[in-house]
C-alpha cells in the first residue's frame, strides 16, 4: 500500500530569505538612478492628506520619505503636493531627524500655521 509522505525542513529567517531573494549581482547596473532630489511630500491622495494631517501637521511637524540626508537643524524647504487642483505649497522648516531604514528627514517647527486652514478646507471638501 502507498503512502503519500511529506518531509519539512526547518530553517532560520536569514537562511529563508538567502533561498528565496538571490544575490544582487555586484556587476548589474541599477535598474534606477537614485536622485536625493528636493524634499517632497506627496498627499495628492486625499487620505494620505487627512492621515498625515491628524499624525503629523497639527503637531508642527512631517516626516519626509528622502535619499537626501541634510543635518540635524539645517533650515529646509518642504514640497508639500496637494490634491488636484490645489497644487503644491511650500514650508520652511528645521531638521530634527534623518533616518536610513526608511530613508526619511523629520522636519518640526514647519510653518504650516499660515495653511493649516486651507488644509483642513481640502481635508473637507473631499
Amino acid at each position: 500500500m502507498y503512502v503519500p509522505a511529506l518531509a519539512m525542513r526547518f530553517v532560520g529567517l536569514a537562511e529563508a530569505v538567502r533561498e528565496a531573494v538571490p544575490a544582487p549581482d555586484p556587476e548589474a547596473e541599477p535598474a534606477i538612478e537614485l536622485d536625493a532630489g528636493p524634499l517632497t511630500l506627496d498627499l495628492r491622495d486625499p487620505a494620505d492628506l487627512e492621515n498625515v494631517y491628524e499624525r503629523d501637521i497639527k503637531y508642527g511637524g512631517v516626516q519626509v520619505a528622502s535619499l537626501s540626508t541634510p543635518d540635524v537643524d539645517e533650515e529646509v524647504i518642504v514640497f508639500v503636493r496637494l490634491p488636484d487642483p490645489h497644487g503644491t505649497i511650500e514650508c520652511q522648516g528645521h531638521v530634527v531627524k534623518c533616518t536610513e531604514t526608511p530613508p526619511t528627514v523629520a522636519v518640526r517647527r514647519v510653518q504650516l500655521d499660515q495653511i493649516r486652514g486651507r488644509l483642513l478646507e481640502i481635508i473637507r471638501s473631499t
